[in-house]
């Protein structure tokens, strides 16, 4: 069954991983991912499609605890939360630095954004804690660090 959560995307989209697609296709969620995956999806990661007026793909989208240690994520992931995807489009995997700026620079409301330059995607996620600050961080990772374009 097909579940569409927004204009351009269906739920299935988020359950991705290069390394391990078949964890990632049959992992148990709570609802209250999926509700911040709804978000997400609805309040950036459609914004930015449109933004972008090309297709969008998610390269990795909601983990589980396993799935995120064994592909090596931080321990605090917002993807654990369902409030963060790593995406990828043809512009994107051009000049991700100069994507994440228009992104930034668009008014899209994100909590963090960073540009992945030498791997060609973006990750990007959302406020969904009452307690956590909106950082609206944005960074860059380049030869082995993040560095901090604006916060």
């Amino acid at each position: 069954m097909v579940v569409k959560i927004s204009e351009n995307f269906n739920l299935d989209a988020f359950f991705v991983s290069a390394e391990y697609p078949e964890i990632a296709r049959n992992m148990p969620v709570y609802l209250w991912q999926l509700a911040n995956l709804w978000t997400l999806v609805n309040t950036v990661i459609q914004p930015v499609r449109n933004l972008l007026v090309e297709p969008v793909t998610v390269l990795s989208g909601i983990r589980t605890e396993g799935l995120n240690k064994l592909i090596g994520g931080e321990k605090l992931s917002d993807h654990l939360l369902g409030a963060a995807c790593d995406i990828t489009s043809k512009k994107i995997q051009v000049n991700p630095l100069l994507i994440a700026h228009l992104i930034h620079d668009s008014g899209i409301k994100y909590r963090q954004i960073i540009a992945y330059p030498a791997k060609g995607f973006i990750h990007i996620s959302i406020n969904v804690l009452q307690q956590a600050e909106n950082k609206h961080q944005f960074l860059v990772y380049k030869h082995g660090k993040y560095e901090t374009i604006t916060t």
